[in-house]
């Protein structure tokens, strides 16, 4: 399923929007960008969920659509071992996040990568890896069957033992599930009440093979 086109779902909208962070980190370095769903708690909850699991130094986490690198950062800062890599289609999103890297001292990876149409990239294959919000965008994305694309590529990067941790503001929990098709497990959120019924701003799933 494909939500209604938007703007948000082509390259050349990140890459501007990028670009402009670029700009605005290089006139005052305290700005770092834009932190997804900060106001939901879900950096935090994602990040609480990687310090269970325990990544060890030689096991690798995968970040896609890693923007400015801030999931990763926060995971390292968290004192997490593994080796991890961000990868996104817009070039200034990987130049923004390597800059960034540099200024904290941080020793994560970037890699300008599009993983849905570059089959030799989806021959790699991680031990945990996450998306903040990528399948939202590509839900939004003009190109034919994009979501179903997704889920093709993103179980081609998965080990039997993988674990895939998936946090969107689009789909319900429901919607996510059979989505994905994978067995999961549900990270819990403060939930509110309107009309009656009860959710979330946010849904995180953890899935394995």
């Amino acid at each position: 399923m494909n939500l209604a086109k938007s703007k948000l779902g082509t390259k050349e909208y990140w890459d501007q929007f990028y670009k402009r962070e670029i700009d605005n980190f290089s006139q005052n370095e305290t700005d770092t960008g834009e932190n997804w769903f900060d106001d939901t708690g879900a950096e935090d909850r994602v990040c609480e969920y990687f310090e269970q699991l325990e990544p060890l130094e030689d096991e690798t986490i995968l970040d896609l659509g890693t923007g400015n690198g801030h999931m990763l950062f926060a995971l390292k800062e968290t004192g997490i071992k593994g080796r991890m890599l961000g990868i996104d289609y817009s070039e200034a999103s990987v130049e923004f996040a390597r800059k960034l890297a540099e200024h904290a001292g941080l020793d994560v990876a970037f890699e300008q990568a599009d993983f849905i149409n570059n089959p030799e990239w989806t021959s790699q294959q991680f031990d945990y890896i996450n998306d903040k919000g990528t399948l939202d965008a590509i839900a939004l994305s003009t190109i034919p069957n994009a979501v179903q694309k997704y889920r093709d590529s993103v179980v081609k990067l998965m080990k039997p033992t993988t674990t895939l941790v998936i946090t969107s503001c689009n789909f319900t929990e429901k919607e996510l599930s059979e989505l994905i098709g994978l067995k999961y497990t549900s990270l819990p959120y403060r939930t509110f009440s309107f009309g009656g019924c009860s959710g979330s701003a946010v849904v995180t799933l953890s899935f394995t093979l």
